[in-house]
C-alpha cells in the first residue's frame, strides 16, 4: 500500500517490535535495558527517513508487516548525510558510529555498483500477526518489483532462521562474514531475476 508521512508511527512500531532481537540490530543499539528501546526507535526513525525519500517502504494490507527495499542511488544526498549524523548522535554515539561505519563500508563493498540492483533492507511483521499472510503479501510485492524493474535483489541477514526463509524465497548466499570481535555472522544473499517469482514459503 502507498505510504505517507502519517504512516511513520505504524512503520517504526513494526520495526521496533519485530527486529530488536536480531544480532546485527543488538550490535548497533546495545544491550542496556535502559536505553535499548529508545535506540531502537531512533534506528526505526532513521530507516523510515532514509527509505521514504526513495519510495522504498511497503506496508501489508493489515498494516502489521513492513518491507523496506529500493534501488540504491549512486550518490548520497545532503539529507542522507544529515540523517546519518542525527542517527549517530542520538543512537550509537560517535565512537561506536565509527565502528559501524567501518563495518558498513565492508558490507557495501560486497554488493554490485549502485543502481544495478534492489536492496532489501528491512522485513518485519508484528509478533502477534505472524502466520496470517502479511509476510507472503510483502514477499510477492518485492519479487514482482524485481521482475518489473528487471533487477536482482541483494540483502544481508544475521539471523539463521531468516536466512532459511530467504532461501525458500529463492535467495542464495554468495558471501559469509564472521564479524571480528562479535559473535555473529553476516550472510550476504542474492536473488536473480531469472528465478520464478511464484515462490511460496
Amino acid at each position: 500500500m502507498n505510504i505517507t508521512k502519517e504512516d511513520k508511527q505504524t512503520v517504526t512500531d513494526i520495526i521496533t517490535q519485530s527486529m530488536g532481537n536480531l544480532p546485527g540490530i543488538k550490535w548497533i543499539v546495545g544491550n542496556n535495558p535502559r536505553t535499548t528501546h529508545k535506540r531502537l526507535r531512533v534506528l526505526a526513525d532513521f530507516v523510515f527517513e532514509t527509505a521514504f525519500s526513495r519510495n522504498g517502504i511497503f506496508l501489508s494490507s493489515d498494516r502489521k508487516g513492513v518491507a523496506v527495499f529500493f534501488k540504491p542511488e549512486i550518490k548520497k544526498t545532503f539529507r542522507d548525510y544529515w540523517n546519518q549524523f542525527r542517527f549517530a548522535v542520538r543512537c550509537t554515539g560517535i565512537f561506536h558510529a565509527y565502528e559501524i561505519y567501518r563495518h558498513e563500508s565492508y558490507i557495501v563493498k560486497q554488493r554490485p555498483n549502485p543502481g544495478t540492483y534492489l536492496y532489501f533492507w528491512i522485513f518485519g511483521v508484528l509478533p502477534d500477526a505472524r502466520g496470517f499472510g502479511a509476510a507472503t503479501q510483502l514477499k510477492d510485492i518485492i519479487l514482482s518489483e524485481s521482475q518489473k524493474q528487471q533487477l536482482p535483489i541483494y540483502l544481508e541477514t544475521t539471523n539463521p532462521q531468516n536466512r532459511r526463509v530467504y532461501e525458500r524465497y529463492g535467495f542464495k548466499v554468495y558471501h559469509e562474514w564472521f564479524v571480528p570481535g562479535r559473535n555473529f555472522t553476516f550472510w550476504f544473499m542474492k536473488r536473480d531475476i531469472s528465478i520464478s517469482k511464484n515462490i511460496n514459503p
